[in-house]
C-alpha cells in the first residue's frame, strides 16, 4: 500500500460513522431540563405516622421515610406455602439479601376452606409471621385480597364462595362475607400495624382488576378498601395492580407494576420476541402482558393516573413458575439485567414476585390453579417453587448473587436515585425487538445523575458495543466517561454514577466512576463493583489534586481533573483520597465476582461486609 492510500485510510477511519470497527461510538442525553419538584396530597395516606413520631409518606414520585426519600426492596413470600418452623431463618435469608419489604398474599381458601370456620394456626398463622418479620426488621405488605390470583384454585376464593354467590363486584353477599374476611385479617394484623409500633405498612386491595359495569370498576375498588378500613387495617399504604388496564378511584389507591422475562402462561410454546421488560421505558409503565385473567373494555386508571403517581414495581419475576402448556428455565442474568432497566425506567420500588417459593397445602382438594375448575393455567398441585431466589426449602440460589449487588446499592444510595428524573437518550431503540441500538438511561437531578445500561437480553444475543463513550448533558456542563472510548461487553448491565457526593466536606464530588456503587462502610469506606471487561477508571475534579494517594493504580493529576486508573480489583484498597479540612476515605474496588459474595449486615453490633464463596446471610 503507498504512504497516500495509507494516510487516507487513517483519516477515513478517525472520521468514521458508529458503524465502521475502531470508530468511537458516543451515546449522548440532554438531562438539562430541570427536574420537577415532587407533588404531595395526590394520594390518600391511612394512618402514617408511629408512635415515637416516626413517618411515612408519598408523592407523585417516590415514598418518603421520615420525610426523606425512600426506595427500598421488597419481595413476596407466601407464608401459607412454607413450614411455620423455617419462617425465622428464612425470613433473616431475605433480610440478607437486601429485602426491606415482605409481601404476602393472605389466601382466603387457605383459611376459610368451610363457611366460618377460621383456620390461623401452624403453616397458616399470620400474626406469627408478621411478627417474625419485625424481629428481623423486615416491613410487611399484606395482599389481602380477596382475589388474590396466586395460582390458586379460584385465585383463592373458597369453593363454598364460588358456588353459591357472584363475585369481584359489590353483590351484597359477597361483600357480607368479604366484611367478615377482613375482619378475620384485622385481629390478626391488630397490634401489628405501622400506627401500633408494627411492621404492616401497606396493604394490596384485589389483584389484577380491570372489570367495568355495575357495582365494578373503580366503584368496588372504593368499597374494598372502606370495608379493609372498617375492619381495622389502617395502614400507610393502600395499593393495587396496576397492569392490563386496571380500573381504581384515583387518589385512593396506588398501582403499582410488574413485568417478566418470559411468559409461562402464554399459549405460544416457541421462543417468544424479545419481552418488554428488558426495554427501557420512557411514556408508559406496563410491560407487556403479565397474565391476567381477565381482559379490560376500557383504558386503565393507571395509564392517566401517570402524573399523580409514583412509580412503583410488586412483581417484577425473580423467578418464573411452571405451567404445564410452557415451562421456562432463566439464568441469572435474565433475572439480574431487568433491574438497571427498571430503575433506569423510573421504578421507585423494587418488587419481586416471587422472592422465596414454597408448596400449596392440600386440604379437601390441591388447591392449585387449574382449566378443569375454570383456571386459564394448569400448574403442579403442590410445587410453587417459582425458581426463585430461595427455593422452597430455603435453598439460596445462584441468581442471590447476580441481585444482591443492586439491593446493596439501593439501601444506601436509594434515597438520592428516588427523585431522579428520567432522561431519554439522544438514540433509544425503536422497539423492544430492536437489537442493534444500545440500551441506557439516567436518572438525574441538578448535577448528580446515575447512568443505567443493559446488553442483557433473554434468548437474544447482543453484541459487544466497541469504543464507547458516554456523554450526559448537564445544567453544570457535559460529563464524557470515561476518558477514552472502551469496549462494553456483550451481556454487561451495570449503573454508574456521575457526580457523586463522597461525603467531603468541602464539597468535592467523584465526576465519574466506571464502577457501580455498592455500599458505604463504616469509618469512611466506600464500596464498588467493578464489571467484567470493563477498565475501572475513578474521575475527580481539580480539588483532588495532591489528595489521592494510590499504590496499587495509577493517579493521573491533569489541569482540570484527577483521574485514577490502572485498578486491579480486589480486596486491598484501591486508593485512599485525604485532602485537608475533609475527613479521609477510602475506596474498596470489588471485582464482579468479589461483589456477587458479599453479604452486608450488623454483626456484633457494627454494619460489617462479608465475602464468602457459601450464600452466606446473617443470624
Amino acid at each position: 500500500m503507498t504512504r497516500p492510500t495509507l494516510l487516507r485510510a487513517a483519516v477515513l477511519l478517525a472520521f468514521a460513522g458508529p458503524g465502521m470497527a475502531g470508530a468511537e461510538q458516543l451515546l449522548t442525553v440532554d438531562a438539562t431540563a430541570p427536574a420537577p419538584d415532587p407533588r404531595t396530597g395526590t394520594i390518600k395516606l391511612g394512618t402514617a405516622t408511629a408512635p415515637g413520631g416516626h413517618t411515612l409518606g408519598i408523592n407523585n414520585q417516590y415514598l418518603t421515610r421520615d420525610g426523606k426519600p425512600w426506595l427500598p426492596v421488597m419481595g413476596e413470600f407466601h407464608y401459607t406455602r412454607s413450614p411455620a418452623a423455617s419462617w425465622d431463618a428464612e425470613l433473616a435469608k431475605m433480610k440478607s439479601a437486601g429485602i426491606d419489604i415482605v409481601a404476602s398474599y393472605i389466601i382466603w381458601n387457605h383459611h376459610e376452606a368451610a363457611e366460618g370456620k377460621f383456620d390461623w394456626s401452624g403453616n397458616r398463622d399470620l400474626r406469627r409471621f408478621v411478627q417474625l418479620a419485625r424481629k428481623h426488621g423486615l416491613d410487611v405488605v399484606v395482599r389481602v385480597g380477596p382475589w388474590s390470583h396466586a395460582e390458586v384454585r379460584y385465585g383463592g376464593f373458597p369453593d363454598w364462595v364460588v358456588d353459591a354467590m357472584p363475585t369481584r363486584g359489590n353483590d351484597p353477599t359477597y361483600l357480607r362475607y368479604v366484611e367478615r374476611y377482613y375482619r378475620e385479617i384485622g385481629r390478626q394484623l391488630d397490634g401489628l400495624l405501622y400506627k401500633q409500633g408494627g411492621p404492616v405498612i401497606g396493604a394490596q386491595i384485589e389483584n389484577e382488576y380491570n372489570l367495568a359495569g355495575p357495582g365494578r370498576g373503580a366503584e368496588h375498588i372504593r368499597t374494598l378498601k372502606g370495608l379493609a378500613v372498617k375492619a381495622g387495617i389502617d395502614v400507610p399504604y393502600y395499593t393495587v395492580t396496576g397492569w392490563d388496564q386496571t380500573l381504581y378511584p384515583s387518589g385512593e389507591v396506588t398501582p403499582v407494576f410488574g413485568g417478566y422475562p418470559d411468559e409461562p402462561w402464554a399459549t405460544s410454546t416457541k421462543e417468544l420476541p424479545p419481552k418488554e421488560t428488558y426495554a427501557f421505558r420512557f411514556d408508559t409503565r406496563v410491560s407487556g402482558d403479565l397474565g391476567a385473567q381477565t381482559r379490560a373494555s376500557q383504558q386503565g386508571t393507571a395509564e392517566t393516573d401517570i402524573d399523580k403517581t409514583p412509580f412503583l414495581g410488586a412483581e417484577y419475576g425473580a423467578g418464573l413458575p411452571a405451567m404445564y402448556r410452557r415451562r421456562t428455565l432463566v439464568s441469572s442474568d435474565d433475572i439480574a439485567a431487568m433491574l438497571p432497566v427498571q430503575l433506569g425506567s423510573g421504578v421507585n420500588l423494587m418488587g419481586y414476585y416471587m422472592f422465596h417459593g414454597g408448596r400449596n397445602p392440600v386440604g379437601g382438594t390441591t388447591l392449585e390453579e387449574s382449566t378443569k375448575s375454570g383456571g386459564y393455567n394448569d400448574v403442579p398441585a403442590i410445587n410453587y417453587d417459582f425458581n426463585a431466589p430461595l427455593g422452597p426449602d430455603g435453598q439460596q440460589r445462584a441468581v442471590l448473587a447476580s441481585l444482591r449487588p443492586f439491593h446493596w446499592f439501593l439501601h444506601d444510595f436509594g434515597a438520592r436515585l428516588a427523585p431522579m428524573t428520567v432522561r431519554k437518550p439522544d438514540v433509544v431503540p425503536k422497539d423492544p425487538a430492536d437489537l442493534d441500538t444500545p440500551r441506557w438511561s439516567v436518572r438525574s437531578r441538578g448535577e448528580a445523575a446515575f447512568l443505567f445500561y443493559d446488553g442483557h437480553i433473554r434468548q437474544y444475543p447482543t453484541p459487544a458495543r466497541e469504543q464507547v463513550r458516554f456523554a450526559v448533558k448537564l445544567p453544570g456542563g457535559t460529563v464524557t466517561l470515561p476518558r477514552r472510548p472502551v469496549d462494553l461487553p456483550a451481556g454487561a448491565y451495570f449503573a454508574w454514577p456521575v457526580n457523586f457526593d463522597l461525603g467531603d466536606e468541602r464539597g468535592q464530588r467523584l465526576t465519574y466512576a466506571t464502577a457501580q456503587p455498592l455500599a458505604r462502610l463504616d469509618g469512611g469506606t466506600w464500596v464498588f463493583a467493578a464489571q467484567d471487561g470493563i477498565p475501572v477508571e475513578f474521575a475527580f475534579g481539580a480539588k483532588a489534586r495532591g489528595c489521592v494517594q494510590a499504590t496499587r493504580a495509577h493517579v493521573d493529576e491533569g489541569a482540570k481533573a484527577v483521574v485514577v486508573d490502572g485498578i486491579q480489583p480486589g480486596l486491598d484498597a484501591a486508593f485512599t483520597v485525604r485532602c485537608p479540612g475533609a475527613k479521609p476515605l477510602t475506596v474498596l474496588v470489588l471485582s464482579q465476582a468479589q461483589a456477587r459474595q458479599a453479604a452486608i449486615g450488623t454483626f456484633q453490633g457494627q454494619r460489617r461486609l462479608v465475602l464468602s464463596d457459601a450464600q452466606a446471610y446473617f443470624d
